[in-house]
């Protein structure tokens, strides 16, 4: 048995869920053995009784997108997937059944699809029927082929589910990843700049990866798409870098230097065997000469000639190499001193992407500074050693290589033209790093969650379903064989013109409809018979709707007893079946239910046997709905549910209880009324608030009849409102202005161009509540209480 329905989508219906709708007193409710549904036109009943058609028919409705739906049955789920392989038995009658197969109804050129009821008995047949039967067997007794065809189907379901739920499982991660809040890629567009991902675009990226082998980036590597991403434009960099590099020419000079020749006039031996003694000698002048007259040292006096000795000693030639050493040392420093201008740029000019690298190229270039800078003083070593040494010649083996320095200056200054080319491409760049960002985050992503497993698990079950449908298949070619020997067998019994003569009999004793009647004619295009409809014995066309009508549901309730249907309890689906009928033929479909569908029989051990094994009437007609109460309530129950448009889609709900217990339009009207006195209920019920007019007419017209019970035209009904809303001529005339403009619409077609003007309904549903209440308040009450609010105090 049925039990409840989700529906995400289908038709008017949209994001419906059961259990959060069919609740009362916080206990979900279900589907009962008999369902009445009761709803206004276009609030969705058509629409639910559509997916009951498609398990019934087992294909989906044309031009839906994308229906989904889920209906417990027992335990078991059936969707949108399976409307062709649940195994239940349904019959459904709605606009659909009869577009179907009584195409006639609608048009000249239509047809009306015969069956038949099951005629006189034939041994023979009898018995290869028998045959036929038993080895079918029956899934509810587990005996024959349909219970193996209910196993293999079973097995069948559960690896589709299986197989749905790891696809699910899956999709949801993905789903997660690319659109969840609050880390989904979508909610992180600073990072991967998408704010429309979606779950297509993730596929779209796994795929990227694996068919480019990208791997996961380094921490280093992440920061460093990053930082690209904070950059802002740079101004250009116009100084570069510059390296004179004149250690050439300085190497020469230092060579000329340490090996040109010098000898003193007269040479001091002592000052020649010591060059320490001689380079202290040579201090000592400089401090002495033509400034004391004693030793600094040993405070003795110095002699005159001792001036004469060093002068020859140290003589102008010696005094000129030491001056050019000291010059070319001079030079040298200024050499090293201009290697610290070189880096003339900061870390802070260039974009964060290149400034890795310039960092490495900085160093390289200060190791190769720090090696030329050592060479160079290597150079002022020897110089100062010859100075110190002035008559010895001393051998420059220095090497200064500046290569290193050329290339670091080279690099660092290629990183200053890129740096400057740049910014012109930094918003290409940017996003690049973005699309990198996010290639890494899915990437980690795949990694995480193991996807290449899930995959494979999947696979795996693919095989497994693949599997279990090559085994239902095989049980369904066999079944769908033998029940199509048992359906040959049964056309043998079958008789067209009893399934008429049904038709004829359910016309006659209901409807009285003696002169119209179904027709049995034999087809000369086909081998069998074809329906016509006759009015006496001629044929019938342009029937009223009335008639299209009763002929309809009437041939509906034959083919509950044709070859097909004969032996079992369907699942009954009957969709408004009183369109365009009056009250009379309202009662009498309704005879007809109660007589031939709600009513049990009784076996031969007195057990009652219900001709269906669940029943669901849908109406939008109080007085049927007023009948439909009276229907034989069977063992299982009953259950009472409304269909209400809303502004996300239909609902259903369990029926209010003033519409179970009072099922007259005075109630309805007086609860549209109602509801209009809050203007909050235009938000979830608008259709009320565009009924109103409409609405509140046909109350205060029977409410003005129940207060005043004699004929007025339409200037004394007025007079009558005036007087019911107490002299008022405000209100009064208010009222004569919506319930005029808003329920008729040929003296004002530009109403129905403007929306409805919200605010003056509220106030003449409370003033005309009002007024009830004040006339009588016991009466006021009783109305409340049927549409099931609280009364009012009495005074």
């Amino acid at each position: 048995m049925l039990t409840k329905i989700d529906i995400e989508r289908f038709g008017s219906f949209g994001g419906y869920s059961w259990d959060s709708s069919v609740v009362a007193d916080g206990t979900v409710s279900e589907f009962k053995r008999l369902n009445i549904i009761y709803g206004r036109n276009y609030a969705g009943k058509t629409t639910l009784s559509r997916i009951f058609r498609s398990l019934e028919i087992g294909q989906l409705p044309d031009g839906m997108v994308r229906p989904a739906f889920r209906m417990a049955c027992d335990g078991e789920d059936i969707d949108q997937a399976c409307v062709g392989s649940h195994g239940l038995d349904i019959r459904v009658y709605n606009r659909d059944f009869v577009d179907d197969h009584l195409s006639f109804l609608r048009s000249r050129d239509g047809k009306i699809s015969p069956f038949a009821i099951v005629g006189s008995k034939n041994k023979e047949i009898e018995r290869t029927i028998s045959e036929l039967e038993q080895k079918l067997g029956s899934a509810d007794e587990q005996t024959g082929l349909r219970d193996k065809h209910s196993q293999a189907q079973k097995a069948l379901s559960d690896k589709k589910g299986e197989l749905g739920k790891a696809e699910q499982k899956l999709e949801d991660k993905l789903r997660k990843k690319a659109t969840g809040a609050p880390n989904g890629i979508k909610h992180n567009t600073h990072l991967y700049g998408d704010s429309n991902y979606n779950i297509r675009k993730i596929n779209a990226d796994i795929e990227t990866i694996r068919s480019k082998s990208i791997e996961v980036l380094t921490d280093k590597e992440v920061e460093e798409r990053k930082k690209t991403l904070s950059d802002a434009p740079l101004p250009e960099i116009k100084a570069k870098l510059s390296f004179r590099g004149e250690h050439q020419e300085l190497v020469e000079k230092a060579s000329l230097l340490l090996t040109r020749p010098v000898s003193p006039t007269e040479p001091l031996a002592d000052l020649l065997k010591d060059s320490d003694l001689q380079a202290w000698v040579k201090q000592g002048v400089d401090h002495h000469k033509g400034k004391r007259e004693t030793c600094a040292f040993c405070r003795n006096p110095l002699s005159t000639d001792l001036w004469d000795k060093l002068d020859a000693h140290f003589n102008k030639e010696s005094e000129q190499l030491t001056n050019e050493i000291d010059g070319l040392v001079a030079e040298i420093e200024t050499e090293i001193e201009s290697c610290d201008s070189v880096l003339c740029v900061s870390e802070e000019d260039f974009y964060s992407a290149i400034r890795p690298r310039l960092a490495e190229e900085a160093k390289a270039l200060d190791e190769a500074l720090r090696g030329y800078i050592s060479s160079l003083h290597s150079v002022i070593t020897s110089l100062t050693a010859r100075r110190k040494d002035i008559f010895s010649v001393v051998t420059l083996d220095t090497e200064i290589d500046t290569a290193p320095v050329d290339t670091a200056v080279s690099a660092i200054n290629d990183l200053i033209d890129e740096n400057n080319t740049k910014s012109d491409s930094l918003s290409t760049d940017q996003a690049q790093a973005r699309l990198e960002l996010r290639l890494n985050e899915v990437a980690s992503f795949i990694r995480d969650i193991g996807l290449e497993a899930e995959e494979e698990a999947i696979e795996n079950l693919k095989v497994s379903v693949a599997s279990a449908q090559g085994e239902f298949d095989k049980v369904e070619i066999e079944l769908s064989n033998t029940e199509r020997q048992l359906e040959q067998a049964l056309t043998q019994t079958q008789d067209e013109r009893k399934g008429a003569d049904r038709v004829n009999e359910y016309l006659g004793s209901f409807f009285g409809h003696n002169s119209l009647r179904l027709v049995a004619v034999e087809d000369p295009d086909k081998s069998g018979f074809k329906f016509e409809i006759h009015r006496g014995d001629e044929p019938a066309f342009n029937l009223s709707e009335g008639e299209c009508s009763l002929v309809a549901f009437c041939y509906f309730i034959a083919r509950l007893e044709d070859a097909e249907t004969k032996g079992k309890a369907p699942i009954v689906y009957i969709d408004d079946p009183v369109s365009s009928l009056d009250n009379n033929h309202i009662f009498f479909v309704f005879s007809l239910i109660e007589t031939v569908l709600a009513q049990p029989r009784t076996d031969g051990n007195g057990s009652k046997i219900y001709p269906y094994s669940q029943m669901f009437i849908s109406t939008h007609n109080l007085d049927f709905l007023k009948y439909l109460k009276r229907l034989t309530v069977p063992q299982g129950g009953v259950e009472y549910f409304l269909v209400e448009g809303a502004v996300r889609g239909s609902r259903i709900e369990l029926m209010p209880e003033h519409l179970k217990s009072y099922a007259t339009e005075f109630n309805y009207l007086f609860k549209q009324i109602y509801k209009c006195r809050d203007e909050e209920n235009a938000k979830t019920d608008p259709d009320c608030f565009y009924n109103f007019g409409n609405n509140l007419r046909r109350f205060m017209e029977a409410y003005l009849f129940y207060c005043f019970p004699c004929p007025a035209n339409s200037r004394e009904r007025d007079g009558l409102i005036r007087e019911l809303m107490g002299g008022d001529a405000a209100p009064a005339a208010l009222y004569l202005r919506l319930a005029n403009e808003f329920s008729h619409l040929q003296d004002h077609p530009d109403r129905s161009m403007r929306p409805v003007d919200v605010p003056e309904i509220p106030r003449l549903a409370e003033y005309v509540l009002d007024r009830i209440r004040e006339r009588d308040v016991h009466q006021y009450n009783a109305l409340l209480k049927s549409i099931g609010e609280e009364p009012v105090s009495v005074p």
